[in-house]
């Protein structure tokens, strides 16, 4: 787990948000990048990321915000094993770093998706 700088958290974010915008659940997806900070705050990083895990069978917006997270932070690509290695194999300090980390990626997927996918919504609507 590498400690990323804001401009690489902002292009992954960009990159992540660009992919979803043009997808059917993509205000889905904008409402959870922007609820799940909270989320993290309020119950811890482990337990959010298992909550969103047990709603992705049901809702791609989940699945999809999991693998963006677990991508930027190097996790494997089984969701599942993610959580198990990356987050509740660490030490505190790692787990503190790794929450910091994901909170700073929410932050500009938030500020992105707010942008860019608001803008599509409402381009569609006019036409």
């Amino acid at each position: 787990m590498g400690i990323q700088s804001a401009r690489e958290t902002a292009s992954y974010a960009f990159r992540c948000v660009e992919e979803v915008a043009t997808r059917p659940y993509a205000s889905q997806y904008r409402s959870y990048v922007k609820g799940f900070p909270a989320m993290i705050l309020q119950n811890g990083l482990g337990n959010a990321l298992a909550f969103a895990l047990a709603k992705r069978a049901k809702e791609q917006a989940w699945d999809k915000l999991i693998e963006h997270i677990s991508t930027f932070v190097d996790g494997p690509e089984d969701h599942a094993q993610f959580i198990k290695e990356k987050v509740l194999a660490i030490t505190p300090m790692e787990y503190r770093l790794l929450e910091q980390q994901t909170l700073s990626l929410l932050h500009w997927l938030r500020r992105f998706a707010e942008g860019m996918i608001q803008a599509r919504e409402d381009r569609q609507n006019e036409g």
